[in-house]
């Protein structure tokens, strides 16, 4: 079976994108959680906080450079 997003055409309806992308996006939610409380966890205590706010960095830092290749 071919991935759903494959199928759309160039501008796909509410409809067509629904459901992968909530599949897609729930998928991408049950990998962040179980990250996060490892980096967390493997901190020390007092950088907690650092440790944290750079994993949320370099997430988004990989989100930017994910949707600037698919743009190009």
């Amino acid at each position: 079976m071919r991935w759903p997003m494959s199928r759309w055409s160039s501008d796909p309806s509410f409809v067509d994108m629904t459901a992968p992308l909530l599949i897609a996006g729930f998928g991408f939610g049950l990998v962040i959680s179980p990250l996060n409380t490892v980096v967390i966890d493997a901190a020390p205590e007092n950088e907690r906080a650092t440790a944290a706010s750079l994993l949320t960095v370099i997430r988004l830092l990989g989100a930017l450079v994910g949707v600037a290749l698919l743009t190009t």
